[in-house]
């Protein structure tokens, strides 16, 4: 009798708190807002909390990219956007499905809001001013932006142990999958090309899904690539056989096609070939991954660099000893290990479409 008298006399969202009860529902004939619920997350960086609720989160850069993953967090009961980052944009806030948020234009207005995560598509000049102010601050981003170098991200992150963070070049399963996939074929073949394609106005190139997947596939082989070494350039000052890196040839084109992105790795050795090809067709496809990423790095502390191990995926390891058999393994049975198979007739052998799944708490 005397702990009910006491909850009685507490706030609603204190009093649901301590009775375990969900926040932001109705409990009792009470309806508790956001606002409350944020009431319980008292001294959340001195008392372990496994997540606060709603999460706080800010967004940097409005585009297009932005202003979706802003409707997502909006929609969704776990977030509450409770601000907006962008350099060069006009005006002190923005509608997002009919609420007034702010928008700041400087990194330093992240202080502003007193936010855990910072969800960053931006551009890469801006996300290495953004990443240690965010740090400074106690916010943990989720970087999705390319053209960063990961060992600098992961000496940031050294400054602050105890805060989470995660950056990928990708938010897609399928381009994620690609990645993963290509990195296991690799020792079997000597020859590859990549094949990225973006919207134009893309600010980098080549993409950080392309660039991730040639280093993924180099290591898989522990050698370079076989790559034609070409005597003449018709085009002055050009190497129109593509990017090099580790004997992969890396091609980029910009160009509307109807999709957000495509991504193909073409592989043979000579006698036969295999692609792998991925199409993101709209950005929604990336929102339930952007979504489970800021719920990641609320729960681990440290820097998370890709997505494979949290969907999931295996971790292929000494592949290319595998391959040749060295330990023991027959190449034969380190093929049985990717469920897909080449042929000399169609060289397009597997499709991972990234179109729009169904949303994890976003109407």
């Amino acid at each position: 009798m005397f702990a009910r008298g006491r909850l009685a006399c507490l706030p609603v969202a204190r009093a649901l708190a301590l009775r375990g009860q969900p926040l932001g529902r109705r409990v009792d004939g009470v309806a508790t807002s956001k606002t409350e619920e944020r009431l319980t997350v008292t001294n959340r960086n001195r008392v372990h909390r496994e997540q606060p609720t709603p999460i706080r989160v800010i967004v940097s850069g409005t585009g297009k990219m932005g202003a979706v993953i802003m409707s997502a967090l909006e929609a969704s009961e776990d977030f509450e956007l409770v601000g907006a980052v962008n350099r060069g944009t006009s005006g002190d806030a923005l509608s997002v499905d009919g609420r007034k948020v702010e928008v700041g234009h400087a990194v330093s207005d992240i202080a502003r809001w007193d936010a855990d995560v910072v969800v960053d598509f931006s551009n890469h000049k801006w996300t290495k001013d953004l990443i240690p102010f965010a740090l400074q601050q106690g916010v943990r981003p989720v970087i999705g932006t390319s053209g960063l170098d990961v060992d600098w991200v992961r000496s940031e992150f050294k400054k602050a142990p105890q805060l989470g963070g995660l950056i990928a070049p990708n938010f897609t399963r399928s381009g994620i999958l690609l990645t993963y996939l290509a990195r296991l074929v690799a020792p079997h073949f000597d020859f590859a090309d990549i094949f990225e394609e973006h919207r134009p106005g893309k600010a980098d190139a080549p993409s950080g899904t392309a660039k991730a997947t040639a280093e993924a596939m180099r290591e898989a082989r522990r050698e370079d690539f076989v790559r034609s070494k070409t005597e003449l350039h018709n085009l002055e000052d050009e190497d129109s056989t593509g990017a090099n890196f580790g004997g992969a040839s890396i091609h980029s084109t910009r160009r509307p096609a109807g999709r957000l992105c495509r991504h193909e790795v073409v592989l043979t050795d000579g006698s036969d070939t295999l692609a792998i090809t991925q199409d993101t067709i709209s950005r929604e496809a990336m929102l339930p991954l952007i979504l489970e990423s800021v719920r990641m790095v609320i729960r681990e502390p440290g820097l998370i660099v890709g997505l494979e191990e949290k969907l999931g995926l295996p971790q292929p390891s000494n592949l290319a000893t595998a391959a040749k058999g060295d330990d023991g393994t027959s190449e034969e049975s380190c093929r049985s290990q990717v469920s897909v198979s080449a042929s000399k007739e169609r060289p397009r052998l597997l499709s991972s479409t990234g179109a729009t799944r169904e949303l994890v708490g976003v109407d």
